[in-house]
Parts: structure tokens; C-alpha cells; sequence
């Protein structure tokens, strides 16, 4: 079943507002280009067309993790001692 003229909207704790709109098979998709960012606050609205309204709570992307240290290693023996 699809939600046909639902209002979707992200907005962020800096006051921005990202509006879905529905595309040729019912999804709701970006209107403009939009990336979460890490330690940003989102709140997700929808307003169906019979008026129900539904909001998040608000729900921070986790900040990314950083990679220190990266290395590969040979383990030699075994079955498959002649695979890398």
C-alpha cells in the first residue's frame, strides 16, 4: 500500500528543512541533494493527506570513526597456505 500526497520532511537542529517528494512508483525521495552529517540533530515529519502527523525524536548520526593504523598480513601453513 502506498501513501499517496504525504508530506515528508527532514529537518535539522540548525533549522534546515529537506523535503521528500513522491516519484513515479510511490517512494519518497530528495528533492535536493542531501547528506546527514556526523554530531547534527534530525527530526523526521510526516503529515499524511487524511491529517495524521507523525515526528521523531530527534536522532543524531554518529560521528565517524577513524582508522589509525591499516596493515595486511601473510598467515602461512595450513590448507590454504598458498592463497592470499
Amino acid at each position: 500500500m502506498v501513501e499517496e500526497n504525504t508530506s515528508v520532511v527532514i529537518t535539522d537542529n540548525q533549522g534546515n528543512t529537506y523535503n521528500f517528494i513522491q516519484n513515479n512508483i510511490g517512494a519518497y525521495v530528495f528533492n535536493v541533494a542531501f547528506e546527514a552529517l556526523p554530531n547534527t540533530m534530525y527530526t523526521l515529519s510526516i503529515k499524511t493527506s487524511d491529517g495524521k502527523q507523525y515526528i521523531s525524536s530527534k536522532t543524531e548520526l554518529a560521528p565517524l570513526s577513524q582508522i589509525d593504523d591499516l596493515y595486511a598480513e601473510v598467515i602461512s601453513g595450513g590448507r590454504d597456505a598458498n592463497k592470499v
